[in-house]
Formats: C-alpha cells, structure tokens, sequence
C-alpha cells in the first residue's frame, strides 16, 4: 500500500478468520472485506487489477470457466487480473489429483486440483481475456499469470 498510497481494496474470503487479520494491518481503513464463496459473492465492476493468491486451485475447468468470466467483467477495461497459484505440472499430475476429487472426496478434507498451465491459459482466454505473462515463482508447482482484459474498441 505504500506504492499505491490511495488504493482502495476489496478482499472476498470466505473465512471470517482470515478477513479479521486483514482488518488489523495498519491500512485497513482503505479495505472493503466480503465473506462469502466466489461463486456466491457479486464482485462489483470496474476494477483497476484483480489479484489471486494461492486460491484457486480447488476448482474444475468448468467452475473455473465461470469465475474466471466473472472476474473478467468486474473488470475496467484494459484491467489486469494477476494470479499466483499452485499449478500442476504434467497433464498426468492434473488428471490424477482430478480422479482423486472425484474419487476420494469423502476421505480427505482439502483437495488440491490444480490445472496444468495450458489449460489455465485456455479458460483464460476463452472469456476474453489476452495474456500477458507466465512467470516461474521459487516454487516450480507455482505459476504468475498476468492477464488483460482486452479493449473493445473501433
């Protein structure tokens, strides 16, 4: 916040927890805090940037198809979406955590099912939006997606 001293914020999180840190870091007086699901919550409109950290990586395609399209119309034109999340990195690591969500859910209580990065890339810019980078983090099972939203213009 000290780059961007009049930012306004909103955070969606679905744990009241997690939301009540967030409201006693010293510029939570510039934050607007949600609790709800993704799926549930209306995100609002014209957004400068969306950012995502380690969030969405419980998700389908098809649930993803449609949160990825709702965070792109609550976007400005020419605004950014910045994704930092746990992706798989084979085709047959995705499929096999896949199986296991579909297979398994009973016995475990948090299942990652992470996309290959191809398959991001495809939901992506199915809903419009125009990628700008791929980044490698520290982690090899983490990836930086920057995308646009593209201008409708002409």
């Amino acid at each position: 916040m000290n780059r961007f001293p009049q930012a306004e914020v909103t955070v969606i999180d679905i744990s009241e927890k997690m939301l009540e840190k967030l409201k006693q870091k010293r510029f939570s007086d510039r934050v607007t805090t949600i609790c709800g699901d993704f799926f549930e919550v209306d995100f609002g409109e014209q957004y400068d940037a969306v950012i995502s950290t380690s969030a969405l990586h419980h998700f389908k395609m098809e649930e993803k198809e449609i949160l990825y399209q709702k965070i792109y119309q609550c976007l400005k034109e020419n605004g950014q979406w910045i994704n930092c999340d746990k992706v798989a990195t084979t085709a047959k690591e995705e499929k096999e955590m896949l199986y296991e969500l579909e297979h398994h859910m009973e016995e475990h209580k948090h299942i990652d099912t992470p996309l290959t990065v191809e398959h991001e890339v495809e939901i992506l810019e199915k809903v419009g939006f125009k990628i700008v980078q791929i980044k490698d983090t520290v982690k090899e099972e983490y990836k930086l997606i920057e995308a646009k939203k593209e201008t409708t213009q002409k």
